[in-house]
């Protein structure tokens, strides 16, 4: 699954960009394996790729971003 956000007002120059999973829902009789990773990430906007691989199942991940350059 990946999900594009678009910042209101480009940086000035690349962001670095840090996030965070909060919750998530699977199934209890699969192993849970998920990565969360910042793709694509541009001065106006950034992608987030969220995958499982073998048995996994997730019903639900939420969490939070930010973006800065300092």
């Amino acid at each position: 699954m990946t999900i594009e956000i678009k910042f209101e007002k480009p940086f000035a120059k690349k962001p670095q960009i840090f996030l965070s999973v909060t919750q998530i829902d699977s199934d209890k009789e699969y192993n849970l394996r998920y990565n969360v990773e910042a793709i694509s990430i541009s001065r106006d906007r950034f992608t987030i790729k969220v995958r499982t691989w073998a048995d996994s199942k997730i019903f639900s991940i939420s969490g939070y971003w930010l973006a800065t350059t300092q």
